[in-house]
């Protein structure tokens, strides 16, 4: 599914636009900055006085093992205070010049709405605070005429992080992993879920364990209200053994048609690479992503769903797994699904997937 971004006007007089929000999603075993989902109308105005029109927080490629991931990780932190504090944010879709500086895609934008200085020296004083690096931008410095940047407004959602028998570490991995990010995700059992639990939810995590088990666990109440969930709007993103029983037929949940091309060598380690056009999923990282351990997960046929794709497979894997899915994308009903093949135990040391769409 295509994202359509419209422009977004930032010049001296009110701007109104129209632009789809999606839930913007980071994981790093899942860590997720979510955000968005229906079609909303949002203002943004110069601010009095000082003419400031907002804060631009920037997100670079880095490599993995970086200490810039660390940074990364306290300006998605920053983006949701802000959102839970009621002030506007939007994910830039197009790279945006500003002076003598190239704002990448995957930045933020914080504007100042409403012609009110203090909204920017809040955004600004809590940057400083966390240690993040920010541009301020300024309608004057503008000579061009008005600017224009391609956005997405975010907002913030809620995350359940399904809890379970033989989950093993998979879901605390996941929660703690949250909270890095200023997301402060619930668990929910097999039995809440039944019992209609995620209609308090935009977001469901399932993470890596023994899908048979989360399966029987479920049930067929359960697996219908997951399928319900997602099918009216909402967001699933499978780990491992929660990529198994959203694809697989025998689990009877049904989320995605995406056939298993087979199984990898479990406790391998792999790389992955990103199918042209660079899916916001891995916003900030190389279009390979090495050293990924490999827990058993599966390796779907390459199509159009597909956001990475194993690159090199180890010699002890069978060759015709090369180039199999090791991530994809895919809608049910208005909902989305994405699933990952990696293991959930590990994800959280060495796959730092970028922002991406969960839901839209």
């Amino acid at each position: 599914m295509e994202l359509l971004p419209h422009p977004v006007a930032m010049g001296t007089v009110m701007a109104e636009m129209n632009v789809k929000t999606f839930s913007h999603t980071v994981v790093g075993l899942a860590l997720i900055v979510v955000m968005g989902l229906v079609g909303v109308k949002a203002t943004a105005q110069t601010a009095e006085g000082e003419g400031i029109l907002g804060l631009f927080v920037p997100v670079g490629t880095i490599s993995d093992g970086s200490s810039a991931y660390a940074e990364q990780l306290r300006a998605y932190r920053l983006v949701n205070m802000l959102m839970r504090l009621g002030l506007p944010a939007f994910w830039i879709a197009e790279p945006f010049e500003y002076e003598d500086d190239m704002l990448p895609r995957g930045s933020f934008w914080v504007p100042a709405p409403d012609g009110t200085p203090s909204v920017a020296a809040l955004a600004q004083e809590l940057a400083d605070r966390l240690g993040v690096p920010y541009t301020i931008v300024y309608a004057r410095r503008f000579a061009s005429g008005e600017p224009r940047i391609s956005a997405f407004r975010l907002r913030p959602v809620s995350v359940a992080v399904y809890q379970g028998d033989r989950t093993y570490s998979g879901a605390a991995d996941i929660a703690s992993s949250l909270e890095l990010v200023g997301v402060y995700p619930r668990y929910v059992t097999d039995i809440e879920i039944r019992r209609g639990a995620l209609d308090d939810y935009d977001i469901l995590v399932m993470p890596g364990g023994a899908q048979d088990v989360q399966s029987y666990a479920l049930g067929p109440a359960g697996k219908a209200n997951i399928r319900s969930f997602v099918e009216s709007g909402g967001g699933y993103l499978g780990i491992c053994a929660g990529a198994y029983l959203a694809s697989a037929p025998q689990f009877e949940l049904n989320l995605v048609d995406a056939p298993s091309q087979g199984r990898g060598v479990i406790g391998t380690w792999i790389a992955v690479r990103q199918r042209p056009g660079s899916d916001p999923l891995f916003r900030g990282y190389d279009d390979m992503i090495s050293d990924l351990y490999y827990g058993g997960g599966p390796n779907f046929v390459s199509d159009h769903r597909a956001i990475a794709v194993l690159e090199g497979v180890p010699q002890s894997w069978k060759p015709g797994l090369q180039g199999s899915a090791a991530v994809i994308e895919d809608t049910c009903g208005i909902g989305c699904a994405a699933l990952v093949e990696s293991s959930s135990r590990h994800c959280c040391s060495r796959m730092h997937i970028r922002p991406g769409v969960i839901a839209r």
